[in-house]
């Protein structure tokens, strides 16, 4: 039994309650999301430390000026 979570905090408290139920140790039953860890070293690499102006920016600009974005 392996759980996959994404990498939110709480994830960690709830697997810790769930392993003093059931009976397990949480750090070696959990598996992080590979999918969220891409995502976020995309999010990264491509909008750099400044998400919400790019966004902002984006919604702003027409089709032909947002491929340029």
């Amino acid at each position: 039994m392996y759980f996959v979570l994404d990498n939110t905090p709480n994830n960690d408290t709830i697997l810790e309650e769930l392993g003093k139920i059931i009976g397990f140790e949480p750090k070696d039953k959990r598996l992080h999301y590979i999918g969220h860890i891409i995502n976020l070293i995309v999010e990264a690499y491509l909008f750099g430390q400044d998400y919400a102006s790019f966004e902002e920016d984006y919604k702003k600009a027409g089709a032909p000026t947002r491929r340029q974005l």
